[in-house]
């Protein structure tokens, strides 16, 4: 499938506005944050596929090619593959191209996508920070970056992982401007234990922008972070007591 990922930020991609968050579509739950750095290397995103699937990405623009609006034409890049419902190596080939096309840019890419009619998820994590699973009564599962970022290396590959949904789980996506640049997992997850958010995902999954602000200050500030680059935490969250509607529902 071939696409201009160069105007896909006109084609208005993504099925919702982060700056809508938080979102629910069904029983998941998402809301999310970028605190601004120097330079601009940080988006993220939510998507809806027509088969109703979940799509929640973190994305992080590095190398020579970091400039401002970059990372949100990088976001719409895979707004464009999660709604069109491709499948993970498909959506990485997109993003490899539209790599190839910014010169010199490395885009780490964390990516988890629900299908609660399938009760199935996928991760991707490509050169960030773990993506962290919390689930009650047990200890937090880590899906650490299992390759380097996506680029224009197109002989390298970006495995991904598949397992079942279990619910009640809430997940962590975070850059490594959280991390201090760190992709020790140990320091993301004393940073989570510091910050309190194990007990607060669920409800940060429905919280306002301010608030998860307000908790990606206090995880950068747990993990020795406290300014620089761009900071981004985004929290999802399969709750069976969230009952709303099917479609993407937005409040403030």
């Amino acid at each position: 499938m071939v696409r201009n990922l160069r105007l896909v930020m006109a084609a208005s991609s993504l099925e919702a506005d982060p700056s809508g968050f938080p979102i629910r579509s069904g029983m998941v739950g998402v809301s999310g944050a970028v605190l601004r750095g120097t330079p601009e290397t940080d988006a993220c995103g939510l998507v809806v596929d027509e088969a109703g699937s979940v799509c929640v990405f973190v994305v992080k623009v590095t190398g020579a090619a970091a400039r401002p609006g970059l990372p949100a034409l990088a976001a719409a890049a895979i707004g464009v593959a999660a709604r069109a419902g491709l499948p993970i190596y498909e959506l990485v080939g997109d993003l490899r191209r539209f790599a190839a096309s910014e010169s010199a840019a490395n885009l780490g890419l964390s990516l988890l996508r629900i299908s609660t009619r399938d009760s199935r998820v996928e991760i991707l994590n490509a050169g960030m920070p773990a993506i962290i699973r919390l689930l009650p009564g047990e200890a937090p599962t880590l899906y650490q970056s299992r390759s380097g970022p996506v680029g224009n290396r197109f002989a390298e590959v970006y495995p991904y992982e598949l397992m079942s949904l279990v619910w009640g789980s809430a997940w962590l996506l975070t850059s490594d401007g959280v991390t201090a640049g760190s992709l020790d997992p140990v320091t993301l997850l004393r940073g989570i234990a510091g910050s309190g958010l194990t007990q607060s995902a669920h409800e940060l999954a429905d919280a306002p922008i301010a608030r998860v602000e307000a908790a990606t200050l206090a995880l950068s500030a747990a993990c020795g972070e406290t300014a620089g680059d761009d900071r981004t935490l985004v929290v999802v969250s399969a709750d069976p007591r969230r009952r709303f509607a099917s479609g993407i529902e937005s409040r403030g």
